[in-house]
This record gives C-alpha cells, sequence and structure tokens, in this order.
C-alpha cells in the first residue's frame, strides 16, 4: 500500500517511508517509476473540486494502474465532479456510500466505483 499526498506529515501514518510518495497533483507522473503500471487498487480523493485537479489526478491513476484489465478503481470528490468522473475514470460509476467526515462537509460527496459488491 502507498500513501501518495502533498503534506508530508502524512509519511507518519505508513509502515515505512517508502510507502509514502509525496504527490503534487500539478506533476500528475511525477512519481517512483517502479510503480507505473504495477498498482491493483486506487482510492482518489483529489484535493481540489476543479476540473483541472481531477483530469491530473486521473492522469496519475491511468499510469499507476495494473493495464490487463484486473485493476479497481474508487473515486471520492463532490457532487460537482458528477458528470466529469465516469468521462476521467472510465468504468466507474456512483455507488450508495456517501463519503462523511466527522467535522462534516462543506459540499455534498459521493463515490464511484469500478465495481460492485464487497470485493475490495
Amino acid at each position: 500500500m502507498y500513501l501518495f499526498e502533498y503534506d508530508s506529515r502524512f509519511a507518519r501514518l505508513t509502515p515505512t517511508q517508502e510507502t509514502f510518495v509525496n504527490y503534487d497533483y500539478n506533476h500528475p507522473i511525477r512519481f517512483p517509476a517502479h510503480l507505473r503500471g504495477q498498482v491493483d487498487r486506487v482510492l482518489a480523493d483529489p484535493p481540489f473540486l476543479s476540473d483541472e485537479c481531477l483530469t491530473r489526478t486521473a492522469l496519475t491513476v491511468r499510469a499507476l494502474l495494473k493495464k490487463e484489465g484486473t485493476s479497481r478503481t474508487m473515486v471520492c470528490t463532490g457532487n460537482k465532479m458528477e458528470g466529469m468522473v465516469p468521462k476521467l475514470f472510465p468504468g466507474v460509476k456512483k455507488v450508495a456510500f456517501e463519503p462523511r467526515h466527522k467535522g462534516g462537509l462543506a459540499n455534498a460527496f459521493g463515490c464511484y466505483m469500478d465495481w460492485e459488491g464487497e470485493d475490495v
């Protein structure tokens, strides 16, 4: 498991320093080369509700995922991005799960997945 995050304070949450990847969506394919095309599952939660941020996050996800069709993608983002999510993440669809935050969320959020059921 790898955590792609801009804020390096989150590195403390990873089991080893190698599993934390300092990530800036402004540079969507700047990550360790050994991860390219090697990831089975991605949970993407873009930091901003903008077309640009979602598009660049999608570039990262596509570069990370294995190409053989067995990979899984989950995207959690604001409902205002609902029209773009399926275009940028082929095969995902909105599911019943609604992301929530202990302190509440300023915007309504949705979850989009390319699989059904409990197989994660």
